[in-house]
């Protein structure tokens, strides 16, 4: 389908450019993206078809020149979209946290209990970034829940307390130096 839009676009316009990023941009790449919560390509194969949308927008917009893919995205102001989905990813983990979508956190991770002793203030203070993942069979590993545990874990606490998802989600591809 992105293919499709492109060559439609590639059929149509014949300047080159900002302006044909922003075309790519606005058409083409939310269809790509579009609900990668569940869907999201597990295997280097499937997201290196989806890089190649993009990479075939930058060749046709010039963009590359004798740069690299990644420096010319750069470049043009775009991340990869394998970080593009991280970050989606990563941003529905904030919603779901602070009961901003109506996804019950219980239903995909079974947070840790708040211990008895020394280490209770400092735990109840962290307790957003506590979680456990609770599937255990193959197929679930690849699962929204599991894949994101780990790096939502890592997060400093400042990104994770931000005050809206989009200062979550600024602050987030500040923190992983992302455009």
């Amino acid at each position: 389908k992105a293919h499709l839009k492109l060559s439609q676009f590639n059929n149509t316009f014949s300047y080159r450019g900002k302006t044909w990023l922003k075309l790519y941009q606005t058409y083409v790449k939310p269809s790509l993206l579009y609900a990668s919560e569940a869907w999201r390509p597990t295997t280097q194969e499937l997201i290196e078809k989806l890089e190649g949308v993009q990479k075939r927008a930058m060749r046709m917009a010039g963009g590359m020149g004798d740069k690299n893919y990644r420096d010319a995205c750069r470049e043009a102001g775009m991340n990869l979209i394998r970080e593009e989905l991280d970050v989606s990813d990563m941003t529905r983990v904030y919603r779901i946290m602070y009961g901003r979508d109506k996804i019950e956190k219980s239903v995909l991770w079974k947070m840790e209990q708040a211990r008895e002793g020394a280490g209770r203030k400092r735990f109840q203070e962290k307790e957003v970034t506590r979680t456990l993942a609770t599937q255990r069979k193959e197929i679930q590993k690849q699962s929204f829940a599991s894949r994101i545990q780990d790096e939502w874990n890592n997060l400093s606490d400042g990104i994770k307390k931000a005050r809206n998802p989009k200062a979550f989600r600024s602050s987030y591809k500040k923190a992983t130096n992302l455009v």
